[in-house]
């Protein structure tokens, strides 16, 4: 049991879907805990942002086979191939 699905929001933070701890953990660029979401479930696998501002992180659950998604105040980060071109590293 341990960290799975990865995402990262704006700021750096990366979301980290723990499977077996039911939680999605927030871990700042200097690798500090910065807030815990409840997953839904036992068994969060995948975290990733959505909607009109990217403020919504959706979250995939196999306990209960569902999608979650919770409001967060930092915009997540945009996708290379998310059809709005640009590259977001560079």
């Amino acid at each position: 049991m341990g960290p799975d699905g990865l995402a990262l929001d704006e700021a750096g933070n990366l979301y980290v879907a723990i499977y077996g701890d039911g939680v999605i953990r927030v871990v700042s660029p200097n690798g500090v805990v910065t807030r815990e979401w409840p997953a839904g479930g036992q068994k969060p696998t995948n975290v990733a942002f959505g909607g009109p501002q990217r403020c919504t992180a959706f979250v995939t659950e196999a306990e209960t086979g569902a999608v979650f998604a919770f409001d967060v105040d930092i915009p997540g980060l945009r996708l290379y191939g998310d059809g709005r071109g640009g590259n977001p590293f560079l």
